[in-house]
C-alpha cells in the first residue's frame, strides 16, 4: 500500500474513532472542562493524530486500543467523581471564591494563581462591577 493511501486511510479511521469517542464521553463546553478532561482529551487527540500521520508500519490498532484505555479512565474518573466527593475533588478541584461579598480574597487569588488583572477582566466581561 502506498504511503499517501495509507496516511488517508488512517486519518479517515482515525477521524471516526475520535468522533464515536467523544460521543461517548458526552457533550461539554470548553468553559466547564475540567484540567483532568482536557489532559485526556489533549491525550487522546494526539493518539490519534498520531495514528493518522504514523507511516511506519506499526499497526494501527495499537493506537486504537491506546485511545481505548484513555476512554475507559476517562469514564472511570467520572464515575468515581459522581460516586463520590472525596474521589470528586481530588480528581476535579474544589473552586476557589475569589470575589466574596463584592470584595477581592487575595489569599484564594494567589492560590489560583491569577493575576488581579485577569480578575478585573472576567469581572468586566460578565458585567459584573466590584
Amino acid at each position: 500500500m502506498t504511503e499517501i493511501w495509507r496516511l488517508l486511510i488512517f486519518s479517515f479511521i482515525s477521524v471516526i474513532y475520535l468522533f464515536v469517542i467523544s460521543k461517548l464521553l458526552g457533550k461539554k463546553q470548553i468553559a466547564q472542562l475540567e484540567f483532568i478532561d482536557y489532559v485526556l482529551g489533549i491525550s487522546i487527540g494526539s493518539i490519534a493524530a498520531e495514528m493518522a500521520t504514523d507511516i511506519n508500519e506499526k499497526a494501527f490498532y495499537y493506537y486504537l486500543i491506546a485511545i481505548t484505555v484513555f476512554f475507559i479512565v476517562d469514564l472511570l474518573i467520572s464515575f468515581l467523581g459522581r460516586k463520590g466527593a472525596f474521589f470528586k475533588r481530588f480528581f476535579k478541584g474544589t473552586p476557589n471564591t475569589i470575589i466574596y461579598k463584592g470584595k477581592i480574597d487575595y489569599k484564594q487569588l494567589k492560590k489560583s494563581k491569577l493575576d488581579i488583572n485577569d480578575v478585573i477582566c472576567l469581572c468586566r466581561e460578565w458585567d459584573i462591577l466590584i
